[in-house]
């Protein structure tokens, strides 16, 4: 699948919070030329006004995007977290600790809108974010998410 790429699979990842986390991936995106240079600032400010953890039945998620004018692909970029790292609830905006960050990267308005319906019903299923999270290659989520966006 063209959006889904093995060097945008980053497992077992840290970092101390979301500032650092978008940070690292602006700069992954930045080195592909996935993005524009104002893709860091776009995620940040995006975040604060509309977050996007989702507590689930057993884990909690993210899925952080910037407005496609910050965009020059369309990319899904996947983070499975060794330790949790603090987002804001999308319902409520109370803090969530966020074990996989599925960043949507999207120049194409339509792919934005359809990638998020897919991603919402993998939330949906508890089991496939379970192999997502224990997956101990790129491989493995690779496989996943192929089998979940063809």
């Amino acid at each position: 699948m063209r959006e889904i790429d093995k060097d945008l699979i980053f497992i077992n990842m840290n970092f101390e919070n979301k500032s650092e986390l978008f940070k690292f991936v602006a700069e992954e995106l930045k080195k592909r030329d996935y993005v524009e240079d104002t893709y860091e600032a776009a995620i940040n400010e995006r975040e604060s006004r509309f977050p996007t953890g989702f507590q689930l039945k057993n884990m909690n998620i993210a899925m952080p995007h910037a407005d496609p004018v910050n965009s020059r692909a369309d990319k899904l970029i996947i983070l499975t977290l060794e330790k949790p790292v603090e987002f804001q609830n999308a319902e409520d905006k109370g803090s969530l600790n966020v074990s996989i960050v599925f960043g949507l990267v999207f120049h194409n308005r339509d792919k934005h809108i359809d990638y998020l319906m897919r991603l919402s019903n993998l939330i949906q299923d508890s089991e496939k974010l379970e192999k997502i999270k224990k997956a101990g290659t790129k491989e493995e989520i690779y496989d996943l998410l192929n089998e979940i966006f063809k």
